[in-house]
């Protein structure tokens, strides 16, 4: 371990001291924001609903209370509304009492829920938010460089393996938590709460049922508590009103099926409910949580974390990789930006310094190039993902040409030797194929971007670094040394300021990719009319030119200003998508026309294993 990393670690344990202790309480009691300012009405009321203030005086823990101070919604407060401050202690909170509230509504249908299940049930929902990092989602981005994670969200594989310790360990942070502060000591209470929480949690479930349903379902506490929330919290006006969380709940009973007994809504009024409920946090994914501003400025930070840690010489080191991303999950936002700014503080994180800097003042790259997909092209999309899936491997490169010759064949039936015939594909097929392929792992997004990066300076940037350079160089005493302009202007050189946002494709499935902004599936809501399941799905309703998975290009506003910089990115990134050369093995030196350029960033960020 280098004596750099070694400090860098007793920082963050210093920083992170006050949500490590084991026998601190933070207050006497939850805050008083549940029930909150704006009060959710809930017609459910019963022994669950007592129940959940037992369960709700964990959160005066340090471990939970430090969810206080990280925000619901990251950097929205930034881009898109000031009023986007509030944090995620209140919405898991919010939580358990629509999850208690389920509890007692399906109670008084009869459904008795033995007592360590319903426990584990408002357990989850307190926890479920329990082991975000700093700005939520945010570190997302950077998921496969600090933790590892090739796909999925850090939180909920920190959460899925913490309670597996304390199911099959009887230890850890949330063994002792529940074992201390809720059942005062009384282990087999504790072991029978935790066997719940991982059949609730394990990947490998075959058969989930009404417990994480209320939980982690597409109609849920978490989401109806969130949308609910988050309106509030924005000023925004929306169809979605608070009578309908009720609606939504007081319809909710438990049925058996073949593998389970599963959650259930009675069809009728509750249905337009639901769906408007969906609709909503579609446009809340629209408008908010995906805005475009708020993406680049997500970029430009993790970008900065990624810059400024480099002198750590951890990124080729799982082990120690791992130990610093374990103290960095446990920070708080104000914590990330402490940490942040003395990291680019330090020689040499002059770039990482300039976009904190930026991402602090609300000033994000400017956007050069953006596209979707559209979503009445994602059926077609579908099919000949798999009939390409059917007779090859997907891993397999290039992608572009299989797929035409297995569709030529498939749609016309041409023999092998046959006469070929032109196949028009959907507008956005190769957009979709570049975002399957490359997005979701900021490693080979970075990829992406160092081509970009080298062919833009190909064609004539160097002018503009230079001048960039000289921005960033501070002064000493009234003036700059010519060594510093020097080597800031060759960190930019193999520091790409070009940043590539791409969609994560979650599956080729058609009902999986439309599920994308609205969270579900038609099958997954299941509806019942006289406590007998029934076949009735909710169907998706969209526009004609509603669009999905966003992707976009942004550089600093700095290099955008200059003549035909804006149209050149745009240029280049438009062939980089339509050439196809992402598809390829060679890529990116069969892309990019100075290889030595090329060669000279790749080189200079070998410690990321960065691979076609």
């Amino acid at each position: 371990m280098t004596d750099a990393l070694d400090a860098t670690l007793k920082k963050l344990e210093r920083l992170n001291q006050f949500w490590t202790r084991q026998h601190t309480t933070m207050a006497s009691e939850p805050p008083a924001d549940a029930p909150l300012q704006y009060a959710i009405p809930i017609a459910a009321v019963g022994d669950w609903t007592t129940r959940a203030q037992a369960i709700k005086r964990l959160s005066v823990q340090p471990f939970l209370y430090r969810l206080n101070y990280i925000r619901q919604l990251s950097t929205t407060f930034l881009a898109v509304s000031l009023e986007a401050a509030h944090n995620r202690l209140a919405h898991s909170l919010g939580t358990v009492d629509l999850a208690a509230a389920f509890l007692d509504s399906i109670a008084h249908k009869g459904h008795a829920t033995e007592q360590t299940k319903g426990d584990a049930i408002l357990l989850l929902a307190l926890l479920h938010d329990a082991f975000h990092g700093p700005l939520g989602h945010t570190l997302d981005l950077v998921r496969d460089v600090f933790w590892h994670c090739a796909a999925g969200r850090v939180d909920k594989a920190l959460l899925r393996d913490n309670i597996a310790d304390a199911a099959r360990l009887r230890k850890g942070p949330l063994w002792k938590l529940v074992l201390d502060h809720l059942y005062a000591g009384a282990a087999t209470q504790t072991s029978q709460v935790f066997e719940h929480l991982h059949a609730f949690v394990d990947d490998n479930t075959t058969h989930p049922d009404f417990g994480m349903d209320i939980v982690d379902g597409p109609v849920d506490a978490d989401r109806l508590d969130y949308l609910w929330r988050d309106s509030h919290h924005l000023l925004v006006s929306t169809p979605w009103q608070d009578r309908d969380t009720d609606t939504i709940i007081a319809s909710a009973t438990v049925l058996k099926t073949p593998t389970a007994e599963r959650l259930f809504f009675q069809r009728g009024r509750a249905t337009e409910v639901i769906r408007r409920f969906l609709e909503e946090r579609k446009r809340f994914y629209t408008e908010y949580y995906e805005h475009p501003k708020k993406t680049v400025l997500d970029e430009m930070l993790t970008h900065s974390l990624v810059y400024a840690t480099r002198s750590l010489e951890i990124f080729d080191n799982e082990k120690y990789c791992r130990q610093f991303a374990a103290q960095l999950n446990l920070l708080v936002d104000h914590d990330l930006i402490h940490f942040l700014t003395d990291m680019c503080s330090q020689p040499g994180n002059a770039i990482a310094r300039c976009l904190l800097h930026d991402v602090l003042l609300n000033r994000p790259f400017e956007i050069v190039w953006e596209d979707a997909i559209p979503v009445n092209e994602l059926r077609e999309l579908a099919w000949r993902s798999n009939e390409l899936r059917m007779h090859t491997p997907l891993t397999a490169l290039p992608v572009e040409g299989r797929l035409a010759d297995v569709l030529r064949r498939r749609i016309n039936c041409e023999p092998e030797d046959g006469p070929k015939q032109e196949i028009s594909p959907p507008t956005k097929e190769r957009l979709f194929w570049l975002q399957k392929l490359w997005g979701g792992a900021f490693k080979r997004r970075f990829l992406l971007e160092i081509a970009l990066w080298a062919e833009l300076q190909a064609q004539g940037l160097d002018d503009i670094l230079i001048g960039l350079a000289e921005e960033l160089t501070p002064k000493v005493g009234q003036e700059q040394d010519p060594e510093a302009i020097k080597e800031t202007f060759r960190q930019l050189q193999i520091t790409p300021l070009v940043f590539v946002s791409l969609s994560w494709i979650p599956s080729l499935e058609y009902y999986d990719l439309i599920a994308h902004g609205r969270g579900y599936r038609p099958s997954d809501i299941r509806f019942c009319a006289d406590a007998r399941p029934t076949d009735e799905h909710l169907e998706l309703r969209f526009h004609d030119d509603e669009v999905d998975y966003p992707a976009m290009v942004s550089i600093p506003a700095y290099i955008a200003k200059h003549e035909n910089i804006k149209d050149r990115a745009n240029a280049c990134f438009t062939r980089l998508v339509n050439d196809a050369a992402w598809a390829d093995r060679d890529f990116p030196f069969n892309w990019c026309s100075d290889k030595d350029r090329l060669s000279a960033i790749l080189d200079a960020w070998a410690d990321l294993k960065l691979t076609t």
